[in-house]
Formats: C-alpha cells, structure tokens, sequence
C-alpha cells in the first residue's frame, strides 16, 4: 500500500510544492506523509464501497495475524478482528499526519491554510471512523457541514 501511495498520492504533493516554489527535501518528506496519509484514510473510508468493486486495501499479513479473512467482509457487520486492523492503521495513519505536519511551517498563504484543511478533514473522517466504533463495513462515513465548519476554525486556528 505504502508503495502504492509513493507512486500515486506522493506526486500529486510534490507537484503542488512545485508549484508553489518548495523545493527542498525536508518537506517534501513531510508533503508525501501527507499524501499518503490521506490516500489510506480514503481507503479505510471505503472499505465497504472497495470491496464491492472487488478491492481491498489491507496488507494481507495485517489481515491474516489478525484472522480475517474475505468472507468477514460478506457480512455486512464489521466482526472485531477486522476492527482491530482498522485500528491499528488509524493509528499508523494518525502518526503519519502529525509528522506531515512538520510541512506547514515551510508553506504561506492561501495554500498554508489549504493544507491545514485538508490534514484536519483527513483527521476529521478518522476521528468518525473512530467514534463509529471502526464499523467500516456498515456504511460510508463522510463529514457533514458541522465538520466542515469544525476544520476550518481548527485550521484556522492551529500553528
């Protein structure tokens, strides 16, 4: 997945860095932790949606040391081991923000706040996954206009 990211998300960061005349190394790490972390929240986002394409977007080792298999996704219900994987990349994913985060200092302007925004929706649907008790498979969650009106006063607001 990570390499799916570095070949996909990444660029479209480093173009918009580009873009905006950084150039140097240290953000653009900092730029593809970003990306990254939001290609994976749309992932966990999707789960249910992907996999009805016939995709999904968990390592199969994660799913296997944590006994889910392809038939826990038939269910409709999210059983506890799927939960937990779930979890455990919301973790992974919220870690990967708050180092992407380092990024922001480097930015100015319009785009300063543009990216500030855009980490807080990503943090913002973890967040939901999170409070949904990590039911991925009942329904799609999406952020609604109390969200919306949450991270732009966050972003505003944050260093």
């Amino acid at each position: 997945m990570l390499d799916y990211c570095r070949r996909s998300a990444n660029p479209v960061g480093r173009l918009l860095l580009e873009l905006v005349g950084v150039r140097h190394s240290i953000p653009l790490l900092y730029s593809d932790k970003i990306c990254t972390a939001l290609q994976l929240t749309n992932f966990l986002q999707d789960v249910k949606i992907d996999f009805g394409k016939g995709r999904i977007y968990f390592p199969l080792d994660e799913l296997e040391r944590n006994s889910v298999s392809v038939n826990d996704f038939l269910s409709g219900e999210t059983p506890e081991s799927l939960k937990k994987v779930v979890r455990e990349n919301i973790e992974l994913v919220r870690n990967m923000f708050l180092e992407g985060r380092n990024l922001i200092p480097y930015l100015s302007g319009r785009f300063k706040f543009e990216i500030k925004w855009t980490v807080a929706g990503g943090e913002r649907i973890l967040s939901k996954i999170e409070k949904s008790g990590f039911n991925v498979l009942t329904n799609r969650l999406k952020l609604d206009k109390l969200d919306f009106i949450i991270i732009f006063f966050k972003s505003l607001l944050s260093v």
